[in-house]
């Protein structure tokens, strides 16, 4: 993916996050960032050249857990398929599910809401994604970490971006109802190295303004 893709898969998804948690009433929605080790893993599993998901739920370690989405079109994906990759994940949600509580009930009813629910869950941080074509089409995958854990206790309600977690201490400044910081889609080399990074400068913005 370039630049420029990676940056609309980006801004697309913590768009939609940012909606949801104004809409819903979520006040501990994380910010996604890009994580070029996941989208390595997007890469690795699009050369396997198989129309399915990867039935692997961690990386490495068991307590690094993912999650993935996957899309798939025999239309031709032009120069806008991220664009149409984010709609098509965006579109289960549909206009009945209005809230929170709608989304879960949703979800009890065994309704496919895969994907939507990898985007907008609340304590996802990274994001890494890759797309290739094949079988006269065009196939896209995202890893995210950490996974889904359908514990519904991670949801916070409340004004967004009020109830964050301590390694996310600061709120977008471009995305004004997520928890985090705005950075580069290319810093650090790793899910770890990227967390650590991100907390440490977080920590630093917060005792700053603590200390006058």
């Amino acid at each position: 993916m370039s630049r420029r893709e990676i940056n609309t898969m980006i801004l697309g998804h913590n768009g939609i996050r940012n909606k949801i948690a104004k809409e819903w009433d979520i006040a501990n929605m994380n910010i996604l960032h890009w994580s070029r080790e996941l989208e390595k893993l997007s890469k690795y599993f699009l050369i396997d050249c198989q129309v399915r998901r990867d039935p692997c739920d961690f990386l490495v370690f068991k307590d690094i857990t993912i999650g993935q989405n996957v899309f798939f079109s025999k239309a031709s994906p032009g120069s806008r398929w991220v664009g149409r990759t984010i709609r098509h994940w965006y579109s289960q949600l549909g206009y009945d599910i209005k809230n929170w509580d709608q989304f879960r009930e949703a979800e009890k009813k065994n309704i496919s809401l895969t994907e939507i629910t990898q985007m907008i869950w609340p304590s996802v941080e990274f994001i890494g994604c890759a797309a290739a074509k094949m079988f006269e089409g065009y196939m896209v995958t995202c890893y995210y970490h950490p996974s889904i854990s359908k514990n519904w206790n991670v949801f916070s309600h409340g004004k967004g971006c009020t109830k964050c977690s301590r390694e996310r201490l600061t709120c977008s400044r471009d995305f004004t109802k997520l928890c985090g910081l705005d950075v580069p889609y290319n810093i650090g080399r790793g899910l770890a190295n990227q967390a650590v990074i991100i907390y440490l400068v977080q920590f630093i913005i917060v005792n700053i303004f603590n200390s006058f």
